[in-house]
């Protein structure tokens, strides 16, 4: 008998674990936009991927877990948008309520939900840019 160990490489398996993953997530996902998460449970994700619902708890332990991974997947094709112009254009000496009314409009302008809202009333990235970029300016 040799005294080498040899390593073990998942190869094979670990891709069909990759692939189990990429459809609970895709069904995760495709649940939420048609359900909402609310109503979204792990026995109809499960049926949706083809797994049992233990297997959707081996790869997600924690409900938080997939809900990570599900939002991973849905803003990867969404990229947020260059925020530059905006920042540009803030003075950021303001102080007292101008330096607070600027927080808060800048903050509005940099939420994710503020640019999906603009997108869609018809926006595309530039208008909202320059639209949000105005609104800052107004308020500086």
């Amino acid at each position: 008998m040799s005294s080498e160990t040899r390593s073990y490489e998942l190869k094979g398996r670990a891709e069909r674990q990759l692939q189990t993953r990429r459809r609970i997530v895709d069904a995760t996902v495709a649940l939420h936009e048609e359900l909402g998460p609310a109503r979204t449970t792990i026995a109809e994700i499960a049926r949706r991927a083809g797994v049992q619902r233990l297997t959707v708890y081996n790869h997600f332990p924690e409900e938080s877990d997939l809900f990570a991974a599900c939002q991973g997947q849905f803003l990867a094709p969404q990229p947020p948008p260059d925020f530059g112009p905006a920042l540009a254009l803030a003075p950021f000496g303001a102080q007292g309520a101008k330096a607070r009314r600027l927080q808060v409009v800048l903050a509005l302008a940099l939420d994710f939900w503020t640019w999906h809202r603009l997108e869609r009333e018809g926006l595309d990235d530039v208008a909202a840019a320059e639209l949000m970029a105005g609104l800052v300016a107004a308020v500086a």
